[in-house]
């Protein structure tokens, strides 16, 4: 695996495509994740069957019919930020596209006969897995002002009728290896439960910058670092200068999920940016205090009325 700066190159898990006799597709056709799953579940299963000539009791009278193995993972796909491969803004099923249809559309045979599609190896790094992908479970749950989903997670189960345990006993992990970071980073000390996200916030970093911050960190648990020293990048663009279609800024005082840009660096992901929303209330205060005024002249003229009959 290259290396930069004595430290090892990022492992990207991939989903290989592979032909009917077991071989892995060329190249061209691996689908590289966008991000690493953050856990893989591995169920391992086997069917008992009672042994019909009788015996004795307990396990002697049964045995195994079959063993089965099936993965679930999940996968997340952002498209707010441009990436390797990735244009920034661009519909986010372009990406899981590839996955459905390389792993889920049937595959159109002889006599109009539908075939199963290919069959699906797993690998990151030293873990291998290799099924049939048996179901695709996409949610998006973010979108531009124009209805584009920019963001999916991606839930998928890999079955395969028999037991394994694969590794790829090539891989090794180098040991001692810490984070090199660029002469432009920022030291910063976190306290025990202090989160990844208001570490930014408190650095006017963006949010959106999270995965970014907590891989180049080797940071496992962003709810929680546990005093852990940070390395933030000077050059990453602080909230207050991330622009909005009027050519405001958004606050850097906004909690996550009200800020005008949170969670993505696209301009107008809300309906009114901080600047519209005061110029709205102080609109509304005004035209409160004239319908006052109008109130208690009306109500001059009617007492003056009175009196004058």
């Amino acid at each position: 695996m290259a290396e930069i700066n004595n430290v090892p190159a990022l492992a990207k898990a991939k989903l290989i495509p592979l032909n009917g006799d077991g071989s892995e597709s060329d190249e061209m056709s691996h689908i590289n994740v966008q991000f690493n799953p953050s856990s893989l579940k591995v169920a391992l299963a086997n069917t008992l069957e009672a042994n019909s000539n009788g015996g004795g009791n307990g396990s002697a009278a049964q045995f195994i019919d079959k063993s089965s193995s099936s993965l679930a993972i999940e996968l997340m796909f952002d498209t707010t930020v441009k990436s390797e491969g990735v244009a920034a803004n661009s519909d986010v099923r372009l990406q899981t596209q590839k996955i459905a249809e390389a792993f889920m559309k049937p595959i159109e045979g002889s006599d109009n006969k539908l075939l199963a599609p290919a069959r699906c190896r797993f690998q990151w790094g030293a873990f291998k897995f290799i099924g049939m992908v048996g179901t695709y479970n996409e949610t998006l749950d973010f979108f531009s002002p124009e209805g584009i989903p920019l963001r999916a997670k991606l839930g998928l189960s890999v079955k395969e009728d028999k037991y394994q345990f694969e590794r790829d006993a090539t891989v090794q992990a180098t040991r001692g290896a810490l984070p090199h970071f660029v002469s432009n980073a920022k030291k910063q000390q976190t306290t025990e439960n202090q989160t990844l996200l208001e570490t930014l916030k408190k650095q006017k970093k963006d949010p959106a910058n999270f995965r970014s911050s907590a891989m180049s960190n080797g940071v496992e648990n962003v709810r929680q670092l546990k005093g852990q020293s940070l390395q933030i990048a000077k050059n990453d663009p602080p909230v207050s200068e991330v622009r909005q279609m009027d050519g405001t800024t958004a606050s850097a005082g906004f909690k996550q999920g009200q800020s005008d840009t949170v969670g993505s660096r696209i301009p107008g992901a809300f309906s009114q940016t901080t600047k519209t929303r005061r110029k709205l209330s102080s609109d509304n205060s005004q035209q409160q205090s004239e319908q006052d005024k109008q109130r208690l002249n009306n109500i001059r003229n009617a007492r003056q009325d009175i009196r004058d009959n």
